[in-house]
C-alpha cells in the first residue's frame, strides 16, 4: 500500500536569502551561540572577523580557500596574535557560514581551511621586575584602570576573564586577606574547582577602593578584547617579548 501521509505536502516558504557576513554571523549568534556558556568568547572572536573584513563583506567570497588564508594572515599581523587565537576566530567563522548554509539561508560552501601551528605551553613568565615596570608605564600612561587589574592578576594568578567578569565585593574577605574564587555556581572557575587565595599586601589598596563596585574590574572594560589591546600596547613600551 502506498502511503497517502504527503500526498497534500506543500515545501515551506524559503527562508529569506543572507549575502554578508554581518547577515551570517548575526542569525548563527541568535540562532546558535547567544544561549551558549561560552557566549562571551564567541563574541570576542566573531569581532576578531569584523574588525577584519567587515559586517557588508560578500558572503561568496567566503567560498574560496584563499580568503580564508588571507584572513589567518590579516589577523595574526594586525591583532599581533600567536596561531592557536587564529585558529579559534576562524573556527568561529567556518561555523557561522556552515550552519547558515546548512539552514538552506545561502549556497556558499566552506572549505576546509588548514589551521596554523600552535606552539606548546608558554614557559615563559613575567619577573617581579617586569610586573613593576608595567605597572609604572600604565601609571604614567594616567592609566589606573589597567594598573589595577595588571597587578591584582600578577599577583593572584586569577584568569583574566575571571578577575574581568566575576570577581564582586562579596568575593572578598578583607579579614583574613582573601580572594574567594569559584564558590558561586553561576560564576564558576575554568576548572569548576573553588578556591582561596591569599591577597598580597600590594592588591589592599586596590581592593579597599574598589570593593564597593558591584563587579571589581568589569565597569573599566567593554571586554578581554579591549583589555588585551590595551595591556599590548603596555608591553610593548616595556620592551617585553610576546612570549610572556
Amino acid at each position: 500500500m502506498v502511503s497517502t501521509r504527503f500526498s497534500n505536502y506543500e515545501s515551506p516558504q524559503l527562508l529569506p536569502q543572507i549575502t554578508t557576513w554581518g547577515e551570517a554571523v548575526d542569525w548563527t549568534w541568535h540562532n546558535r551561540w547567544k544561549t551558549q556558556k561560552s557566549a562571551q568568547t564567541v563574541a570576542i572572536r566573531r569581532q576578531r572577523i569584523t574588525d577584519s573584513i567587515g559586517e557588508s563583506f560578500p558572503l561568496r567570497k567566503m567560498g574560496e580557500l584563499y580568503f580564508w588564508r588571507e584572513l589567518q594572515k590579516d589577523i595574526q599581523e594586525t591583532d599581533e596574535v600567536d596561531g592557536a587565537t587564529v585558529n579559534r576566530a576562524i573556527s568561529c567563522a567556518t561555523c557561522a557560514i556552515r550552519f547558515t548554509h546548512e539552514n538552506q539561508l545561502h549556497s556558499v560552501k566552506c572549505p576546509k581551511v588548514p589551521r596554523l601551528p600552535e606552539g606548546g605551553p608558554r614557559q615563559e613568565y613575567f619577573t617581579q621586575a617586569q610586573v613593576k615596570k608595567m605597572h609604572e608605564i600604565c601609571l604614567d600612561l594616567e592609566r589606573q584602570d589597567l594598573a589595577d587589574i595588571l597587578l591584582f592578576s600578577a599577583y593572584t594568578g586569577i584568569r583574566q576573564g575571571y578577575v574581568l567578569n566575576y570577581l564582586m565585593q562579596q568575593d572578598f574577605d578583607l579579614e583574613r586577606n582573601f580572594v574567594r574564587v569559584g564558590y558561586d555556581k553561576t560564576r564558576p572557575t575554568k576548572t569548576g574547582k573553588p578556591r582561596d587565595i591569599y591577597l598580597h599586601p600590594k592588591l589592599l589598596p586596590i581592593v579597599e577602593r574598589r570593593i564597593h563596585n558591584l563587579y571589581t574590574f568589569k565597569d573599566d572594560w567593554k571586554n578581554r578584547h579591549q583589555l588585551d589591546r590595551a595591556f599590548k600596547k603596555v608591553r610593548r613600551f616595556a620592551m617585553i617579548s610576546d612570549k610572556y
